[in-house]
């Protein structure tokens, strides 16, 4: 994720058709949206909060707010005053989107503005430091309206290319897109000519046989007749509703097909649970091939959850042709496409594609602020007689249509808040002109041009790396945030703030305190970061943030906040060798069978020590906590949660105490409470990620724990009615076991970071 991938803006109104984006009534630039802050009665709003982590660029405490004649007052009439905050604050954001497969991260740099601001709260300065949902100001008053605040998002030139992939023209569709960032909806270019057929092929035979109804396997497959050829190339769109979406479309795929212009040809196709049964289709796929030829069901289950292998290092996809069949709509109805076909394209929304509306524009060439783009002139142009006059843009930002257009499109034109240029950008005011009808007299002019300086800052900013871009590109905030909500790749600092600084642990009768600093928490994070990314991303754990916080909740106390990835004593554990190892600890010979078949690791010879596995677990996943495969420790615990029978959903149902309880005897097993390792840290653990990784804020004061569990951190001796020590076994021993009992605690969490 990016650090706005969870970015804090819910419930704020939308924007006012003379603040909208990215322009204005009279077709002038507008760089933000205006927003309404929601109301909480009393005359009060919600106060602003910082979309993502970051830095503080810029701070300008407001001016009181008078009712003389100060240019923030422009506008004011006998009835009233028309005042506009100038309170401001500039982030500056650094975060990771993903890598690339050598592992090096694609890192960018954006910003956030928030400008009219009311007041600002204390604390918040020049180049400190700022975490996302803190709370920075009061929204003010835009034009004499309470409770606004422009909110804009923009960026430089070269962290478009790297937020986008591009930074102009449409998407290029002969060849794959990015593999270092993918994320959110998947797309598959169909060239014209390819082939529908009227029913699921084979799963191993990308020429397409299949096998009629009660033939047996040992009669040749029957080959498929393509029932029609699609007549024009189409997108097929491929979105698992993971995680936080609507509840009965949980678990589920979504196939839509569009043109290439972007127009869906019908609804949505579903296939019903097909991201909880991933792990089961994979295997199948795998087990349909010839045993010497058969992928790895892991490589199988890239293929289906991103259409490629992204993990180039760590996963091959043999044989390279394996289908992957899928149900879709056309142009003539509905049929089976291969879309892993040689000549069939992948995206995702990470490549901004043209089809889904995102486009560029760049008006910065006569570097004033008047819209001369030819392609927004045309959808503003309502009577389509090639001109657009003073009403057409206000009946233009009331069309949802060009709405839509409005908000994919990433714009650059020169900044309105430097004051240096303020003639150049707004002189062209003083004329009238078709979309001008009430031209500004000079007086009129010299009154704005010291409202518009009023408000400026951009010269005052501090000096940036990189520096400040007198022609930002920007995009529509609120679709900025919808879109990187969905990729879900952790920066190290985000990484290292899901480590609860300070958590209660039970200590035979009692609780006390275990605290992890922000030195090792972001060590750890700098060692996991890549590996961890890798598997949330694979496993669709990452952009889902119910399932994200219960899947950190368990590697917290099953590795020690990523200290150990070995089971303690393991050597003397009865299911020795195959004790834990990894993330979430892989546990007995079935569970480690099960991950060898999915990673279709071997070994020749078998190694002595494991000769009912086949591979070594020392060398391919731990042999002590400071000789481990990195990968390997953090993608067998994706795989757990992806083979575990209805553990995505149960990640999916919610946040609560309830869910957790229930993912933990997941992990643990469906075993009595008492009987579950590390309750205590995981329910709290999972209390502590709801405020860092969902949108409710920090709590500002302790909340309380009530749960049942065991009384005692060590098993008890068993009285028997006799009141003397029960016996069992042979030779006998005194039987021991975990009585259960009432917990109840207050919590007191502090945010990890610096």
């Amino acid at each position: 994720m990016t650090s706005v991938a969870t970015g804090h803006i819910p419930g704020w109104g939308d924007e006012t058709i003379a603040g909208s984006y990215p322009v204005s009534l009279e077709l002038g630039w507008h760089g933000g949206s205006h927003l309404v802050a929601p109301s909480i009665g009393n005359n009060l709003a919600l106060p602003v909060r910082a979309i993502a982590d970051g830095r503080i660029a810029y701070v300008r405490r407001p001016t009181a707010r008078t009712t003389d004649a100060s240019p923030l007052n422009y506008g004011a009439t006998a009835q009233g005053n028309c005042w506009t905050s100038d309170g401001v604050i500039l982030i500056r954001h650094e975060t990771d989107i993903g890598a690339n497969a050598q592992g090096q991260a694609t890192t960018v740099v954006f910003y956030s503005l928030y400008m009219h601001l009311e007041s600002i709260a204390e604390g918040v300065r020049n180049n400190r430091p700022i975490y996302r949902k803190d709370e920075i100001g009061a929204a003010g008053f835009i034009y004499g309206q309470p409770h606004r605040i422009h909110f804009e998002i923009f960026c430089d030139h070269e962290n478009l290319r790297l937020l986008t992939g591009r930074t102009e023209g449409d998407l290029a569709v002969d060849r794959d897109g990015r593999c270092d960032a993918v994320f959110g909806e998947l797309y598959f270019r169909l060239p014209a000519g390819t082939s529908i057929y009227p029913s699921q092929p084979l799963d191993n035979d990308p020429v397409a046989h299949h096998r009629p109804p009660n033939q047996p396997v040992t009669q040749p497959a029957v080959p498929l007749v393509a029932t029609s050829r699609t007549t024009e190339a189409l997108i097929v769109g491929l979105r698992y509703a993971s995680g936080d979406g609507v509840a009965n479309q949980r678990g589920s795929a979504y196939l839509t097909t569009y043109r290439e212009d972007g127009t869906p040809i019908g609804e949505p196709l579903c296939e019903q649970d097909a991201e909880y049964n991933l792990y089961t289709r994979a295997t199948a796929i795998s087990t349909s091939y010839p045993v010497g030829a058969r992928p790895a069901p892991s490589a199988v289950y890239e293929l289906l959850r991103f259409g490629r292998i992204l993990d180039t290092a760590h996963e091959t996809l043999t044989p390279a042709n394996v289908p992957h069949w899928r149900r879709v709509r056309h142009s003539g109805g509905e049929g089976w496409a291969n879309l892993n076909a040689p000549d069939v394209r992948k995206f995702s929304d990470a490549d901004f594609p043209h089809w889904k509306g995102w486009r560029f524009v760049d008006d910065s060439a006569d570097q004033d602020s008047r819209c001369d783009s030819p392609t927004i002139r045309s959808w503003f142009d309502k009577n389509k007689d090639g001109i657009v006059d003073a009403a057409e843009p206000r009946e233009s930002l009331c069309d949802q249509t060009i709405l839509r257009k409005l908000d994919h499109s990433i714009c650059r034109f020169p900044t309105e808040w430097r004051s240096s240029t303020l003639d150049q950008r707004w002189g062209w005011l003083k004329s009238k002109s078709l979309e001008c009808s009430n031209p500004l007299s000079e007086d009129d002019f010299t009154a704005f041009k010291a409202h518009a300086e009023a408000l400026c800052f951009w010269e005052r900013v501090p000096a940036q790396s990189p520096p400040l871009p007198d022609n930002p590109w920007r995009f529509h905030p609120r679709r900025f945030i919808q879109l990187f909500r969905r990729c879900g790749w952790l920066s190290q600092s985000e990484f290292a703030q899901c480590f609860p600084r300070r958590t209660l642990h039970l200590a035979n009768t009692s609780f006390h305190p275990q605290s992890v600093g922000w030195q090792t928490a972001n060590t750890r994070a700098d060692r996991w970061k890549l590996a961890f990314n890798r598997t949330t991303r694979k496993y669709g754990i990452g952009a889902a943030r119910n399932r994200l916080t219960h899947f950190f909740a368990h590697v917290i106390p099953e590795t020690g906040y990523l200290s150990q990835v070995k089971e303690g004593a393991g050597e003397n554990q009865p299911y020795s060798p195959y004790y834990g190892r990894g993330l979430i600890q892989l546990t007995r010979l079935d569970n480690y069978r099960k991950y060898g078949k999915f990673r279709k690791f071997s070994m020749e010879p078998p190694p002595p020590q494991y000769p009912n596995l086949g591979w070594d677990p020392d060398e391919l996943i731990a042999r002590s906590n400071t000789d481990y495969n990195v990968e390997n420790c953090a993608d067998s615990a994706g795989f757990y949660v992806a083979q575990r029978e209805n553990m995505l959903s149960h990640l999916d149902a919610g946040v609560e105490q309830e869910n957790a309880i229930i993912a933990s005897k997941d992990v643990n097993g469906y075993v009595a409470i008492e009987n579950l390792n590390s309750l205590d840290s995981r329910l709290q653990s999972v209390m502590y990620l709801k405020s860092i990784l969902l949108d409710q804020p920090f709590p500002a004061t302790p909340e309380l724990l009530n749960f049942t569990w065991r009384r005692n951190s060590q098993k008890e001796v068993v009285i028997g009615s006799n009141g003397q020590p029960e016996m069992t076994g042979n030779p006998p021993h005194v039987k021991k076991k975990f009585y259960p009992t009432e917990h109840h605690l207050s919590i007191n969490f502090e945010h990890q970071k610096p």
